[in-house]
């Protein structure tokens, strides 16, 4: 319950452009609740967490906020609901996702194996 409540807080600050305040008020839950956090969830808030930080400009914290889920991000480069097994198609809009926000916060791995 409290993580649907700061993550609907950090949504009306991140949409008001409120970059600073979204990423205080959705960092504590990666620290907090790491331990009852499931991975999907926590992936997610990562990635939410990592596009805030690329809006402030800083690109190393969004990448180490993205780092726990690269090994997992790159092996979903070029998959789609044909290309991996079912219990893995809820995991490809999160993964392409981070794939995404890796790029955009300067993490060459992606490109690198996309070529």
């Amino acid at each position: 319950k409290e993580v649907k409540k700061k993550r609907s807080q950090f949504k009306r600050l991140y949409n008001r452009k409120d970059y600073g305040n979204a990423e205080t008020s959705l960092k504590p839950l990666l620290s907090d609740c790491a331990r009852t956090l499931n991975y999907f969830d926590s992936a997610w808030i990562r990635n939410d967490l990592a596009i805030t930080q690329y809006q402030l400009g800083n690109l190393t914290a969004c990448r180490n906020t993205l780092e726990p889920l690269v090994f997992d991000a790159l092996t979903y480069i070029g998959q789609d609901e044909l290309t991996v097994r079912p219990d893995q198609i809820s995991f490809i809009p999160v993964m392409k996702a981070t794939l995404t926000n890796l790029k955009l916060c300067g993490d060459s791995r992606v490109e690198t194996l996309k070529q």
